[in-house]
């Protein structure tokens, strides 16, 4: 059954199809070489995030979500090629500076980037998703289906309008806040050879010797 829209949702449907007929495009100005090295310094280093928060726009307030890619390392060469990358595909970054100190976790100068704007999101996350590894896949997945859906309806109230936002925009929320991760550690140990070398244990990653496997068998 066709989806009957009233007349500026349709027309902002319309927009955005456009939109989506040049993102293929966009992606396709970086090869798939540096995608991947995109996805792997997100995967590791980054984080994609949809907070609930209260919000206004212009005579309305009420409870919002805000979505966000932030990137932050201490490396400015990481930095440098990461943010060169973004721009390519028209994607400017905001980036903030933090000073370490003595008195903080942080000993040395980080620089933060966050990426805010939904139609850069959509972009970056739609070229980053087939080589993400962790539990972001799945949440990159959730958010690009999020910002599609406030690209293409967004402003839809309630009837009362009470709300911007869907009951499908806050069922989408709630499953991003339920992400677990892709693998735990005892799936992976079940199903790669652990080295024979008792230093090296899959626990060992962690800084948790108490839980190693040796360290368990020891107390028996």
């Amino acid at each position: 059954m066709q989806e009957h829209l009233p007349k500026n949702e349709t027309l902002l449907k319309e927009k955005f199809s456009f939109h989506e007929d040049n993102l293929q495009a966009t992606i396709n100005v970086l090869s798939q070489t540096e995608w991947g090295w995109l996805a792997g310094i997100v995967d590791g280093e980054g984080s994609i995030i949809m907070a609930v928060r209260n919000k206004q726009v212009k005579s309305w307030k009420g409870k919002g979500i805000e979505v966000q890619i932030n990137l932050g390392n201490t490396d400015g060469g990481i930095i440098h090629k990461y943010v060169g990358l973004l721009n390519r595909l028209g994607i400017q970054p905001k980036l903030r500076e933090f000073n370490g100190s003595k008195n903080s976790f942080l000993k040395k100068c980080m620089i933060y980037t966050v990426v805010m704007k939904m139609s850069q999101i959509l972009i970056l996350l739609t070229g980053i998703e087939p080589h993400l590894a962790s539990e972001k896949k799945y949440r990159a997945q959730l958010m690009i289906k999020f910002v599609q859906r406030r690209l293409t309806y967004i402003g839809a109230r309630t009837k009362q309008g009470a709300s911007w936002y869907t009951d499908e925009d806050w069922q989408i929320a709630a499953d991003f806040l339920k992400v677990r991760p892709y693998k735990s550690v005892d799936e992976v140990l079940r199903e790669h050879t652990i080295p024979s070398d008792k230093d090296m244990t899959c626990s060992d990653l962690t800084g948790d010797r108490k839980s190693s496997p040796e360290m368990a068998a020891a107390s028996i």
